[in-house]
């Protein structure tokens, strides 16, 4: 079926039936929506996957009227690592960087 419109409309109207044995409820269904997660993201951890589904956060406006741009020099070796890393984690190396500073500045 592919009338998204008529598909809806039976749904409200309760003129669709669940298929036996394809419902899901408590631990067995937050497992699934939890594995769903991890499938659609390609994630290693629902840590990991809530970082990539949520996407860059906005940049805190109360902490600067505009954004401001770093430009950094670094070796080739480390890039290739930044950006291994920051594909595994799925995030831009922008991000993978402000994470990491941020890190380091309130360790120190």
């Amino acid at each position: 079926m592919t009338n998204y419109d008529e598909l809806s409309a039976r749904a409200e109207a309760g003129e669709l039936q669940v298929k036996p044995g394809t419902t899901l409820s408590g631990d067995a269904a937050a497992e699934y929506g939890r594995q769903a997660l991890m499938d659609a993201t390609g994630a290693a951890t629902v840590d990991e996957a809530v970082t990539i589904a949520l996407g860059r956060p906005r940049l805190e406006a109360a902490e600067s009227p505009a954004p401001v741009t770093w430009k950094v020099r670094t070796t080739a070796g480390l890039d290739q690592a930044a950006k291994a890393a920051a594909q595994e984690r799925g995030v831009s190396v922008s991000q993978l960087v402000r994470d990491a500073v941020a890190s380091y500045v309130r360790a120190s």
